[in-house]
């Protein structure tokens, strides 16, 4: 499922699609691989940065994966945030579907003036990292499941 707020559907209208291939410095977030944490699954390249939070500082599964599965774009790449956003999201839950038949997982792009920022977490009955109203945000938002 992929569901969009109005802002990030403008948004996407005017993102390069000539953007075929992710640079080294996002795939490799994804070339590491996830593990599992606390029943959680993170990725890899982003679960040992140097945070000493844990599951327990969270209320669920879902706001630790978000919380370690969370990066902002603009650290990776020079320009291009959203259209280099949408082409991860989309090799992520590719390489998701390969390797976990069993888990769907939610990935979240969020955009606005500050930056573009991903998010990734397994999608669990009874949690949720958004809101239902997604046009209740002030930011462009998208949020695409791997069963899309």
């Amino acid at each position: 499922m992929l569901t969009m707020n109005k802002k990030m559907s403008h948004a996407l209208h005017s993102i390069n699609r000539d953007i075929k291939v992710l640079p080294p410095e996002l795939s490799t977030l994804i070339e590491q691989g996830f593990c599992i944490r606390d029943g959680c699954i993170l990725l890899a390249a982003l679960a040992d940065q140097g945070t000493n939070v844990t599951l327990h500082d969270f209320p669920d599964k879902t706001g630790y994966e978000c919380f370690i599965n969370s990066f902002h774009v603009e650290d990776y790449v020079k320009n291009d945030y959203l259209s280099y956003a949408y082409l991860f999201v989309e090799v992520l839950l590719n390489a998701w579907v390969t390797l976990n038949k069993n888990d769907r997982a939610t990935a979240i792009v969020s955009s606005d003036e500050s930056g573009t920022v991903v998010k990734l977490h397994v999608s669990r009955e009874g949690e949720s990292w958004l809101a239902d109203n997604l046009e209740g945000y002030e930011e462009a938002i998208l949020m695409v499941d791997s069963a899309s």
